[in-house]
């Protein structure tokens, strides 16, 4: 009876030991089941905050690159503005001043025959045969006379006068055979002049 007592005391000791093994082995891979679980938990948030943070840097990266550029087209294009607004300013300033003038120049019938005179002269000293010069038809009556005048020897030696409709004032000068065509218009000088006096005038202008 006393073997029995105890053969059924010492069970009971073993599965009480084993229980306790059991519950504790349980814990340790409950504890181990929640320190792993852990573990990706917070690698999860530390990669979510990480990519967060990579596409708020990124983000904030264009909008300064955005910025940039649309400041720097905001200053070019104000640069090209104030450039075409001073250009205008110098263009009409020297319109003023040498268009009127050039055409006044060229009204003079004195002054068309010493110029045409002149390039006539330049002409011969390079070039061989005859020359023609065209005038405006409309300033045929005044310019004429002055032709004759300053020109005779000119028109001896076989420069020819035609008249044009389509000229408005100066003349243009060509090999009487054709060609080329030197053109001393109005609208060339002034051109000629304005070309001449620009950069002095923006200078003037703008940079005093």
């Amino acid at each position: 009876m006393e073997i029995k007592q105890q053969m059924e005391n010492r069970i009971s000791e073993i599965a009480d030991q084993l229980f306790k093994e059991g519950v504790e082995k349980g814990e340790r891979q409950a504890e181990q089941l929640v320190a792993e679980a852990t573990a990706k938990a917070e690698k999860i948030v530390a990669d979510a905050q990480a990519k967060a943070k990579s596409i708020v840097d990124e983000a904030e990266a264009q909008a300064a690159e955005s910025r940039r550029n649309v400041e720097s087209e905001l200053r070019m294009a104000s640069a090209q503005a104030l450039d075409a607004l001073k250009a205008a300013a110098v263009d009409a300033v020297l319109a003023k001043c040498v268009d009127a003038p050039a055409a006044e120049a060229l009204s003079n019938p004195d002054v068309v025959a010493d110029l045409l005179k002149t390039v006539v002269a330049a002409w011969g000293s390079g070039k061989t045969g005859p020359l023609e010069a065209m005038l405006p038809a409309a300033g045929k009556d005044k310019l004429e006379k002055a032709l004759k005048a300053a020109l005779a020897k000119e028109l001896k030696a076989g420069l020819t006068i035609a008249w044009s409709d389509r000229l408005r004032s100066g003349f243009r000068v060509q090999p009487a055979d054709g060609g080329f065509k030197l053109s001393f218009t109005d609208e060339d000088f002034a051109e000629f002049f304005k070309d001449f006096l620009r950069a002095r005038a923006r200078a003037l202008m703008f940079e005093a």
